[in-house]
């Protein structure tokens, strides 16, 4: 820890830059940062100077109840949208008040295997998304492939495709395939394809 605080306080910030300028040559823009907040206001304060370096317009993480405030003051300084990461769903009803730019980075499969229900959810606070991690779960048990848990998944795109939402959404592909990484990609792919055809 006291190793990663160091670097994030003295590496500079035109070497974020350049990862930025790396990605948008090869025609990517980079969406978010993930990155877990250090104790110290100055750190704390470096993560969001390192998020626009690299060109995102948000930072997720998990925010431990305790710091929330802190983190939500900066957010308002800096300006920027940050996506909480939890499958608490009492705790993010707590952290969300505290600033505008806070949303949610939800991940449906691990909010399932959590025990929730993520289409009741995403109904509720669809307005609050900053992205969306696609992953099928069972409930209170392990991640599926595609369309064969209990995420919602094909309803939660159809939902908030009839919201004409522009949330982000990521597969999240950790369940154990047939193939490799890219083949079982494909399948995540395709998958969502047919959901919204």
């Amino acid at each position: 820890a006291e190793a990663l605080t160091e670097w994030r306080l003295t590496t500079p910030l035109d070497y974020f830059e350049g990862i930025r300028r790396k990605f948008n040559d090869a025609g990517i823009d980079i969406f978010s940062y993930n990155a877990r907040f250090g104790e110290t206001n100055e750190e704390i304060d470096r993560i969001f100077a390192m998020t626009k370096a690299l060109g995102a317009e948000t930072v997720t993480a998990r925010i431990p109840l305790p710091v929330t405030t802190r983190i939500g003051a900066f957010a308002n300084t800096h300006k920027m949208k940050v996506g909480i990461q939890s499958t608490d769903a009492d705790t993010l009803m707590q952290q969300l008040p505290v600033s505008d730019y806070f949303g949610i980075d939800l991940d449906i499969g691990d909010f399932t295997k959590a025990g929730h229900d993520a289409l009741q959810f995403v109904h509720d606070h669809y307005a609050r998304l900053t992205d969306i991690h696609l992953k099928d779960c069972v409930s209170n048990g392990a991640s599926v492939p595609f369309g064969q848990g209990d995420s919602h998944m094909k309803e939660v795109l159809e939902f908030l495709r009839g919201k004409k939402t522009s949330i982000p959404m990521f597969i999240d592909c950790d369940y154990p395939g047939t193939g490799d990484s890219v083949d079982e990609i494909k399948k995540c792919y395709a998958y969502v394809r047919a959901a919204l055809a």
